[in-house]
């Protein structure tokens, strides 16, 4: 069970991520393309709620492990936001 301090801090976290997913659908493509979200597939324990929560459908599960489509991702970091375990990271090229 969450804390009601870890509800709140997972809360703003999310939100924050959500103000990103705007700015990030405002980007053009090519400002897009310098940052890849990837899964560490050694942190993945296949719960879901990054598929759950992606606007994009841009998650796929493998062999209980997430995969991220980069054509369909638009980096809108909801995902590592909602990963309860860091599991999904964002890079930059």
């Amino acid at each position: 069970m969450y804390t009601n301090e870890r509800l709140r801090i997972r809360r703003r976290t999310i939100l924050k991520a959500f103000i990103a997913a705007c700015a990030a659908v405002a980007l053009p493509a090519a400002a897009k393309n310098d940052r890849e979200t990837e899964v560490i597939d050694s942190r993945c324990v296949g719960c879901r709620d990054c598929k759950k929560i992606c606007p994009k459908d841009a998650i796929r599960f493998h062999a209980g492990k997430a995969s991220i489509d980069p054509e369909k991702c638009i980096n809108c970091r909801l995902c590592e936001a909602i990963c309860s375990y860091g599991a999904i990271k964002r890079w930059t090229n």
